[in-house]
């Protein structure tokens, strides 16, 4: 994940996917008061790219086999956050739509196919290696699968499931120069409603 990177107007709003053989599946279920999947197409269908900021895309990814969310550790050859944990995404192409930016990362970053995309955290922002501001717009996915990752090769080297209780252990980022983010992206995640709460068993 390369956050100092892309291409893309801040107000995009949602994701809405459709069936490409072979390559991915992404959906959007219906809630009640929930904006039109019509409505969200047309809206990112609008959006125009911006040349004076820079965006990236996130997913926080929840497993209900594994009742926890998926962060990957960053390899020690990366120029970006080295050895840290970190979410799954990066950067937008400036030929890229949203949608197709996001799934091709999360493809490449965990093999997995076949996402429904729950809702919107907030979006976060910081001042790029150039200076240039970057935008992240930060999505909650479910993945239904027994299978594990598929780690990029010598982009990560391992990853964990993080359920409620082992939220802590992204502090290990602190130590590492790598700051609060992803800790505090996972907080927000477990406390919207866009997963489960924490198990009583």
């Amino acid at each position: 994940m390369d956050r100092d990177h892309g291409q893309l107007d801040s107000s995009w709003v949602g994701l809405s996917g459709g069936r490409r053989p072979g390559v991915w599946r992404a959906t959007w279920p219906r809630k009640s008061g929930s904006r039109d999947q019509k409505e969200v197409v047309a809206a990112i269908t609008r959006m125009k790219p911006s040349r004076s900021r820079r965006s990236s895309v996130a997913a926080v990814i929840w497993s209900d086999s594994r009742e926890g969310v998926l962060v990957q550790r960053r390899s020690a050859t990366r120029t970006f956050l080295p050895n840290c944990w970190d979410l799954i995404g990066g950067k937008v192409e400036a030929f890229e739509a949203p949608i197709d930016a996001l799934m091709r990362e999360i493809v490449e970053e965990t093999g997995f196919e076949d996402v429904t995309f729950l809702g919107e955290l907030a979006p976060r922002e910081w001042p790029g290696s150039d200076g240039v501001p970057v935008d992240e717009r930060v999505f909650v996915a479910r993945v239904e699968t027994t299978v594990e990752p598929r780690l990029e090769m010598g982009a990560a080297t391992e990853f964990a499931w993080i359920g409620h209780g082992d939220v802590s252990l992204l502090h290990e980022n602190l130590a590492l120069g790598g700051g609060s983010y992803v800790h505090d992206v996972i907080r927000e995640a477990f406390s919207s409603g866009y997963l489960p709460p924490r198990s009583r068993r």
